[in-house]
Formats: structure tokens, sequence, C-alpha cells
């Protein structure tokens, strides 16, 4: 998000056990709003019947929005009333192109892919976040 839409100058959330199955929280809500003027509202809850849950990302602009899922294969435009939907085909390893780079830093051979100051800034939101009730 902060590569998209800018720095956040504000943020707040909160986490809290609602099942009590576990030591930590299963439910975690929070917003941002950032300088350009974007607002994210996020809530993510890992307690609920896997039929019931939700796994999109919607952002809505002037002229229509853009959503996909977390761990889909599709997005979905909706401009002024013209639906789209473009699948793709799922990545064998996700994460791969990420450690890559990681593991590049490390030994020398590339640009470190997160700075400190966006690294200093995602934990600070993280940490607002799990805020307790």
């Amino acid at each position: 998000m902060l590569y998209f839409f800018g720095e956040p100058v504000y943020y707040s959330g909160r986490g809290l056990n609602q099942s009590g199955l576990y030591g930590c929280d299963d439910h975690v809500s929070g917003q941002l709003i950032f300088d350009s003027g974007v607002v994210v509202n996020g809530s993510w809850a890992f307690n609920v019947a896997e039929s019931e849950s939700i796994d999109e990302c919607l952002i809505i602009g002037s002229k229509g929005s853009i959503s996909f899922p977390f761990f889909g294969h599709s997005v979905t435009t909706r401009i002024e009333g013209i639906e789209d939907i473009t699948d793709y085909p799922a990545l064998e390893h996700v994460q791969q192109p990420m450690i890559e780079k990681v593991v590049s830093y490390f030994n020398g051979q590339g640009d470190n892919p997160c700075s400190i100051d966006e690294a200093a800034t995602v934990m600070k939101i993280i940490d607002a976040f799990s805020k307790p009730v």
C-alpha cells in the first residue's frame, strides 16, 4: 500500500481474541489514511467459518472500482458501469520473487527490496492494529 498510495498520515486499529481458542488475536480491524487522500478500511477475521470468509480487496475510485481476492487468481474492474474480469494463472511459488530479492541483498548481489524506513512504518501500523480492545 505504501508503494501505491504514499505515506500514511493516520492509522489506528484494534485486535481482539474473539474465539478464545488461541492466545492471540483472531480478529483485527484498522483504518489508514494516506497523504494522497486514499482511505483504507480493513477487517481480518481468522475465526469465521470458511464458507463465510470473504477474501477480497476492493479499491473504489471516482470512476469505478478494482477488486481482487488476496488468495485468488482474477481481477475485476468496473469503470463507469462496464465490468471486466481478468483471470491469471496461479503462481507456483508466490513468495519466490521476494525471497530471491532478499537472498540477493544478503549475499551482496542486489539492492534491499524494502528500505528500513518502509519497514519501520509497516511495523508501526502493525503495532497500531494490534492494540487490545
